[in-house]
């Protein structure tokens, strides 16, 4: 189940996470320590089985705490620029949270 909404968790971005601007429905921030970049999109038919993620999971990994709590309504993809994460890894990952599925990956 997709929703437009920001999720409703607990969990808040970084302090030093910004806005770079909107194109469409994509939306890009920036954090100040910059040296990877990822995309979290919206899916409502995904590849591959969705993980579960609870509230307790995404605040420990900084990129997705970042890039989940920045949606938005009118928003399906986030794009990040911040600071690499080996919890994220390189591949692919389909992630749900809070009802809404996910695809997490490097760019």
């Amino acid at each position: 189940m997709a929703s437009d909404s920001r999720p409703d968790s607990n969990s808040s971005a970084t302090d030093d996470l910004r806005e770079v601007g909107t194109d469409g429905d994509e939306k890009r921030i920036r954090s100040d320590e910059m040296d990877a970049t990822y995309v979290a999109t919206r899916v409502e038919d995904a590849e591959s089985e969705a993980v579960r993620k609870i509230p307790e999971q995404v605040v420990r990994v900084t990129p997705l705490r970042n890039l989940l709590a920045s949606f938005e309504d009118g928003i399906r993809r986030m794009r990040l620029d911040g600071r690499e994460s080996a919890s994220l890894g390189l591949e692919r990952r389909v992630i749900e949270y809070e009802g809404t599925t996910y695809r997490i990956e490097e760019a």
